[in-house]
């Protein structure tokens, strides 16, 4: 005989099929439950968080390529302002070496010096003239002979109250005769005069008054006093070569000069009125 009646077993049935049916729906709402949660956490992270982290991890990276370029620049300036510290001290020592020759050029020449910086040498006038940083107010007066630290330039040809222009010796005016001689054996000279300046050669054309006298190579040549303007003795060049002249008495010397015309920036002027 059964222990249970078929009344009990229905209704046994129905407890145990409620009581599944609760823990698979409960096990539902839970899953729903997490899916749900798991589809805003995406969303939100998708939408909100991660622009949030990209943004500010470009910021910081563009920070950090500021800096760089922050420090790069600075790295150049300062590489900059020290290639043209380089510069002002090799310009200083260079015109400082000029000071120094040019003030043991002035021991050998007796007269007084007056002694100027280049202010002005105007490209389209080169060879011309150069404009130098002292006047009347210093002392300075027409057609006083002029010299570089390496020898005649030329002399005074304008003067303004605290400048003065200077006509070079290599001016193509043709108007630049200079009275020169050529000193030989023990006492003798050959006199003549600076005629010119061959740019394309870069020498000056003498012209002798005589064709007797024997001019060799690397002779010196020299001021000779007696045109007035520049005085004796002072270094004009050295001879490079000798042409017979036809038809007329004397001789062409060229000359190398002694100045070097290209580059100076400190001149002395001379006074022969004073000593």
């Amino acid at each position: 005989m059964s222990r249970f009646t078929k009344v009990q077993k229905i209704i046994m049935g129905c407890i145990v099929a409620i009581v599944l049916l609760g823990f698979i729906i409960r096990t539902l709402a839970i899953s729903s439950t997490s899916i749900a949660y798991d589809a805003f956490t995406m969303l939100r992270y998708g939408l909100i968080e991660q622009p949030l982290r990209t943004a500010q991890s470009w910021l910081e990276d563009f920070s950090s390529l500021w800096a760089v370029k922050e420090e790069n620049d600075a790295l150049k300036m300062q590489l900059a302002q020290q290639m043209q510290l380089e510069a002002d001290l090799e310009e200083a020592i260079r015109k400082n070496a000029e000071y120094e020759t040019m003030l043991e050029l002035g021991e050998s020449v007796p007269y007084e010096k007056i002694y100027a910086n280049v202010l002005v040498r105007d490209q389209e006038l080169w060879n011309n003239e150069i404009t130098i940083s002292k006047g009347a107010h210093d002392g300075i007066q027409k057609d006083m002979a002029v010299m570089s630290n390496t020898g005649v330039i030329g002399k005074i040809s304008e003067t303004g109250e605290f400048t003065s222009k200077v006509k070079l010796l290599t001016s193509q005016d043709h108007l630049n005769n200079v009275s020169v001689k050529i000193n030989l054996d023990g006492d003798a000279v050959s006199e003549g005069v600076l005629e010119r300046y061959d740019a394309e050669e870069g020498l000056f054309i003498i012209h002798l008054f005589d064709d007797t006298s024997d001019i060799q190579k690397d002779m010196k040549v020299v001021t000779s006093g007696k045109g007035g303007v520049y005085p004796s003795g002072l270094l004009i060049g050295t001879v490079n070569s000798v042409q017979s002249l036809k038809n007329q008495i004397g001789k062409s010397v060229y000359v190398v000069p002694s100045a070097t015309f290209q580059s100076f920036d400190v001149v002395m002027v001379i006074n022969q009125g004073g000593s």
